[in-house]
């Protein structure tokens, strides 16, 4: 896309026309005076040709992260009957919507000003960082709610990229001047100026939109889209700008490893796809399980985590701290990091679960009497245990058990399958089937923690919650820094410091040193930063 293109469309004739129409009362409030129906969208009803389609196309942007799914490609004959529609009087069935991101960001501008709900400011700051994102960054003058696909085979019709042929019952030839014009098997840029012309002139259908609220457009999409009926994840998360929303929008999708983990190892359903972001919908399913684990409180959760009905999450005015958001993905990136390690050729959502729960406890919720937490060395020896670990419970879980232990054989000398087992509860994410499987995983997680620490699998993390203050430091060294030089008092003690000490772990926590008098001593914090960057990272 060219400058030339933005500065045309500020000149053009229908954008002129629209950005007026748009700023006007709603044509039933005009006609009728004593109505209010609150807050009304703005919108204008506008035939454009194909040239307008041609010349501006690139100015329409299309989201399809969040507004709509993947471009997902027609087939053939969905190509051909589209064009047909084009081509032979149905031109006008089909709607375009199109949001006029100028007037968008003046009313969102305007809302921010004049709104005293410090939520809905937020709510509103948000969506206009969103739009401005499109027209500044993106370069777009229109945002397309709904008819990328169309959009995109009429650009690819108009610069001869995509042959015509014409469905039955029309027969795919014209006249014009009494001359026969054969349009099967052709390519628009190869018909005469004149015929070009002609379908140039063709119109379609298209409606602008402003001054709303993004789940007003949602509501748009939803309700006029005409294609294959969007998964009811794409339906919650279209142009949502709550906390979670923005999480899936900014922070899951733009995850380096999601394709390798999702579109290539993770085996997804025919219901929910990658395309339709169902990665981002079985984390949202994921995360009340995660929260629980850890302990967190902060959150209105049920006690008994629901992996189905999340749309709260989805809830603007469901408030996640920024905090709970980052550790969550950070987990996800390491169990992302453990299984990218390994590439395995399977690899299930459930055992992404079992996986999750596996480093939780290992690295988070700890195990043992004393909760003893761990950092994971290995990461490939850490995820072939646990698929080992996978195998031996569906087989240790598999048959029915005697009283004293032996495997209950039946009248026909048979081995007894149990009806429900460990196989048949990894099958599926419910409460009550993790409840199985963490019971019998722990029995694993239990016996597993000596074999990882002695083969350097694991490492205790050390205990920073000691009590230790920065004055009970300073006495034990008596006064002096960690390189022998006396503390600044002042530092040590006052508030109004701006170069405090921080206590320094000789042995640091992450290597499995507690923060204790014997292996504490005081730095400043840029020299601490040094030290840590310059050794103790690297020893650990």
């Amino acid at each position: 896309m060219t400058q030339q293109a933005v500065l045309d469309i500020q000149k053009d004739s229908v954008f002129k026309f629209i950005l007026n129409k748009l700023k006007n009362k709603n044509y039933l409030e005009t006609k009728y005076p004593l109505l209010n129906r609150g807050p009304v969208i703005s919108c204008i009803q506008h035939n454009i040709n194909l040239q307008w389609v041609l010349d501006y196309k690139e100015l329409i942007g299309v989201d399809s992260r969040e507004l709509q799914r993947y471009l997902q490609e027609w087939t053939l004959e969905e190509q051909q009957e589209f064009i047909t529609n084009i081509l032979y009087g149905y031109e006008l069935k089909d709607t375009f919507q199109l949001i006029v991101l100028d007037e968008q960001i003046l009313w969102l501008e305007k809302q921010i000003n004049n709104v005293v709900s410090d939520t809905k400011k937020k709510q509103y700051k948000k969506e206009l960082k969103y739009f401005k994102y499109w027209k500044y960054e993106k370069k777009k003058t229109f945002l397309c709610i709904d008819g990328q696909h169309r959009l995109h085979y009429l650009y690819l019709l108009l610069t001869g990229e995509l042959l015509i042929n014409i469905k039955e019952p029309e027969k795919g030839e014209w006249y014009y001047d009494n001359e026969s014009i054969e349009l099967n098997d052709t390519l628009f840029t190869k018909h005469s100026e004149e015929i070009q012309k002609v379908i140039k002139s063709i119109q379609i259908a298209c409606i602008f939109w402003s001054n709303a609220p993004l789940s007003k457009f949602k509501f748009i999409f939803t309700s006029c889209n005409k294609g294959k009926s969007p998964h009811h994840h794409e339906l919650r998360s279209v142009f949502n700008k709550g906390d979670w929303g923005v999480f899936c929008s900014e922070t899951l999708l733009d995850c380096p490893d999601r394709d390798k983990i999702w579109d290539d190892i993770m085996k997804l359903s025919a219901k929910i796809t990658f395309a339709q972001k169902a990665d981002t919908y079985y984390l949202s399913s994921l995360f009340p399980f995660w929260y629980k684990e850890l302990g967190h409180k902060t959150l209105p959760l049920v006690d008994r985590y629901d992996f189905i009905k999340t749309d709260f999450l989805y809830d603007t005015d469901y408030n996640i701290p920024n905090n709970i958001l980052k550790e969550y993905y950070k987990d996800i990136q390491f169990v992302y990091t453990i299984i990218k390690s390994l590439n395995p050729k399977t690899f299930t959502v459930c055992q992404f679960t079992n996986l999750l729960y596996y480093y939780i406890k290992f690295t988070k919720s700890g195990i043992g009497p004393d909760s003893q937490t761990y950092n994971i060395r290995k990461p490939l020896e850490f995820i072939n245990q646990f698929l080992t670990d996978e195998t031996d419970r569906y087989e240790r879980d598999k048959y029915v058990l005697d009283i004293d232990g032996t495997i209950l054989i039946d009248g026909n000398g048979d081995k007894v399958e149990k009806e429900h087992r460990y196989e048949s509860k990894n099958s599926t994410n419910t409460y009550k089937n993790v409840l199985y499987r963490k019971k019998m995983m722990n029995e694993d997680i239990h016996k597993n923690v000596n074999h990882f620490v002695k083969n350097g699998i694991i490492q205790k993390q050390g205990n920073r919650n000691t009590g230790l203050t920065a004055e009970k430091v300073a006495y034990n060294n008596d006064y002096k820094d960690r390189s022998g030089k006396p503390l600044d008092m002042l530092d040590l003690r006052s508030k109004d410091s701006n170069d405090s000490y921080v206590i320094n772990e000789e042995n640091p926590t992450s290597q499995g040193g507690d923060r204790t008098l014997d292996n504490a001593n005081l730095m400043k914090q840029k020299p601490n930063n040094r030290l840590y960057n310059s050794e103790q990272k690297y020893n650990d």
